[in-house]
């Protein structure tokens, strides 16, 4: 790999191959940031760096590179749903929840009837403070999971209902559990 940046300075594949390498002898955060840096300076949408960048980010605890990256991958793989969860749970995580409400938003309109994406969208919303569109939500993940219809769920469920003033839909949603 050495070799063919030497021969090819601006080449981006040896590069990804040193970045294998590195991963698969676990360097470390910095030696993944510093290949990882290189090749997006050459080739800013490159998968593969990103990936690798997003986690060398979060091991070093620098939360803002990591959405960044994150949300770059995100935008060049719209549809996969593991990472637009990971990037969810990420800003969630980072008390930006309102930014991840399109995002889950989005993946649960794309892929209709998977449960998991709708109760992270319940999550979130609640997260973000929508509580109206939380409980919608919370409503309809129990009709197509009904296994989701736990203590916590009613009991987040009937402080929705409480917070947003509706108290009989609250001591419904009790009762129910």
């Amino acid at each position: 790999a050495r070799k063919g940046i030497a021969a090819y300075p601006n080449a981006v594949m040896p590069r990804v191959c040193i970045a294998e390498v590195y991963n698969e002898q676990k360097l470390g955060a910095d030696s993944m940031i510093a290949i990882s840096e290189q090749i997006l300076n050459i080739h800013k949408d490159n998968k593969r760096a990103l990936a690798f960048a997003a986690d060398a980010y979060a091991e070093k605890k620098m939360e803002d590179k990591q959405i960044e990256a994150l949300t770059r991958l995100i935008s060049l793989d719209p549809n996969n749903t593991r990472l637009q969860s990971q990037v969810v749970n990420v800003l969630a995580g980072s008390g930006r929840a309102s930014l991840a409400l399109p995002i889950v938003d989005d993946a649960v309109k794309n892929n209709p009837g998977d449960a998991s994406l709708v109760k992270l969208q319940w999550l979130v919303h609640f997260a973000a403070k929508d509580v109206k569109g939380g409980l919608g939500i919370g409503e309809e993940m129990v009709k197509l999971d009904t296994a989701s219809a736990d203590t916590a769920f009613f009991m987040r469920q009937a402080a929705g209902y409480a917070a947003d003033s509706q108290f009989q839909k609250a001591a419904e949603t009790l009762a129910r559990g």
